[in-house]
This record gives C-alpha cells, sequence and structure tokens, in this order.
C-alpha cells in the first residue's frame, strides 16, 4: 500500500499533483488530508468515492491562542464536506475537547485517537507531531496505518500560505518546526531504513531520508 499525505503549503497550488490525483484516481492509496486542507481537496474532486482510504488530522484544539477564533467551523462545517464525513477517518490528538470531538462525530466522523508526544496523557498511540498537521499525518500513514511508501506535497514549512501569518516574532516557530519535522524524517529513515518522498522540489522541507519523486513514479507499481 501507498499513502500521499496533502498538507496546506502553496505546493499544493504550484504544482499539478492535486489535478492528477482527482483526474487519475487510484482506488488503492490512501488519502491523508490536513484539517485546512480538506475542503479544498474535496472540492478539487479528490474524494472518499474515489480514494476509499481516505484519512484527516486535527492535532490541536483549533482555537487560536491570540485571539480565541475558533477554526473548527472554517475547516469542518461546509455543505461540500458534510456528505463525505461518514466515510473519512479523523485522527485527534487529546488536545482536541471531548465536546468537541462529539461535534466532529455528529458530523459523521469515524473519531480515532492518538497521543500527540509531550502534551498530557490522552488515549491511543503516541506519536511525534513536530508541531505541525502534515508530518503528524506522516507518522499516521507509518506508524499507525503501517503503510511502507508515503509521499507529500504541500508539507513545505516556509513561510507560504498558513504560515505567512506569523508576526516576524513568531517565525521562529516555523524554522523550529522546520528543524524538528527533518530531524524526525532522518530518525524514522535510519530507524526503518524508508524515505519518504516528496512531491515537489518547492519549500524547505528536504534533507536526509527524504527523496524528491514525481507523481507518476511514486504511483508505479499501482
Amino acid at each position: 500500500m501507498k499513502a500521499v499525505v496533502i498538507a496546506s503549503g502553496s505546493s499544493i497550488f504550484k504544482t499539478s499533483v492535486l489535478d492528477v490525483l482527482a483526474r487519475e484516481p487510484v482506488p488503492d492509496l490512501a488519502i491523508l488530508v490536513t484539517d485546512r486542507s480538506l475542503l479544498d481537496v474535496l472540492k478539487k474532486g479528490i474524494t472518499p468515492n474515489t480514494y476509499p482510504l481516505f484519512y484527516s488530522c486535527i492535532q490541536e484544539n483549533i482555537i487560536s491562542p491570540v485571539d480565541g477564533y475558533d477554526h473548527l467551523a472554517d475547516f469542518f462545517c461546509h455543505e461540500e464536506i458534510y456528505p463525505h464525513a461518514k466515510q473519512i477517518t479523523l485522527f485527534c490528538s487529546q488536545l482536541l475537547t471531548d465536546e468537541r470531538k462529539k461535534l466532529l462525530s455528529d458530523l459523521g466522523f469515524e473519531i480515532r485517537n492518538f497521543n500527540r508526544i509531550s502534551k498530557g496523557a490522552g488515549p491511543g498511540p503516541v506519536l511525534r507531531s513536530c508541531g505541525n498537521n502534515g508530518m503528524t499525518l506522516i507518522q499516521i500513514a507509518r506508524h499507525i496505518l503501517k503503510i511502507k511508501d508515503v509521499a507529500f506535497i504541500g508539507l513545505d514549512l516556509d513561510h507560504s500560505t498558513s504560515w505567512s501569518s506569523y508576526e516576524n516574532s513568531e517565525k521562529h516557530e516555523v524554522e523550529n518546526m522546520l528543524k524538528l519535522s527533518l530531524n524526525q524524517a532522518k530518525e524514522d529513515f535510519l530507524e526503518l531504513r524508508l524515505p519518504i518522498f516528496s512531491l515537489t522540489s518547492l519549500g524547505n522541507f528536504h534533507g536526509k531520508g527524504i527523496e524528491e519523486i514525481i507523481l507518476s513514479e511514486f504511483l508505479l507499481e499501482f
């Protein structure tokens, strides 16, 4: 089995990867989409109808600590999402409150728990998130779903798209997430002897344990 992780960096708009996945579906390919990108991906035509192995993830409580803004409705409460919710497995960390998990369950999502390391006790397997949802999904694919070959798009870890809203004083957080993610990719490679595959040369997430590949080559064995 293989998987493609779709994060929310600008490379999802600057490459043709999503267009190809929508135009030429591969039913046995697992699709893992960050919460922020779920609506865009479904609107693109990449849905559980053509990709039955369809997953998303919430690693935070998704309420802004700065202004208290609640992102849950922005990410999940859309007419385009509701018809697909029952076919989407939604991994949630212990940081998402039980009340909010119930709301998502009532919308139809199949909730599965995981324990985000160093964030307190919680149900489910322990995972390293490296502070970002894209890397969390890579860890879910590898360590929970046990998928050998994992590729990604949109895990740019630069200052584009959602990261562009960070104030100058917070830019170090993006740099720290990049450093943690690169270290995790290297550690996983040394442990598993399996790289992860970047479907773009864009962004900053490139290093040991990460191989660049085009989508058609990644999907060859299908």
